[in-house]
């Protein structure tokens, strides 16, 4: 690959990219959240972690939860803080949308294991000098 092919590489993959970031932000200016019943459980669990200290789905007699990895609770639970998001709306809904949309766009240019940074490593590795 020249030097011009990886230019307009570079400008194609940034063009691409700041598409995705506006349509986003445009989406999620007005606090646009999509909470189906799945996002209930996960608030509802971060909630009670951050509330009584367990990782449950209400305080106890309540058992622990296996069903679902701790990392997206321990993100909503750090996020939203004491926030409400409940179904009828609130503050953390706002909160949980603006960390999560900068969580899904920043990553994959920086990340070298990334679809994009994946492409550009295997033409450096298949790139004779």
């Amino acid at each position: 690959m020249n030097r011009l092919q990886k230019w307009i590489f570079g400008v194609v993959a940034f063009v691409i990219f700041a598409l995705g970031v506006a349509f986003r932000e445009h989406m999620c200016a007005k606090n646009w959240a999509f909470a189906g019943s799945d996002s209930y459980g996960y608030v509802k669990l971060a909630e009670n972690w951050r509330k009584e200290g367990r990782y449950a789905l209400g305080p106890a007699p309540e058992p622990l939860h296996y069903g679902r990895m701790p990392f997206y609770p321990l993100f909503i639970r750090w996020v939203k803080g004491d926030a409400r998001a409940e179904m009828s709306g609130g503050d953390g809904w706002g909160r949980l949308t603006f960390a999560q949309r900068w969580l899904d766009v920043l990553p994959p240019p920086f990340a070298k294991h990334s679809t994009v940074g994946g492409m550009i490593n295997a033409r450096k590795r298949n790139t004779s000098p």
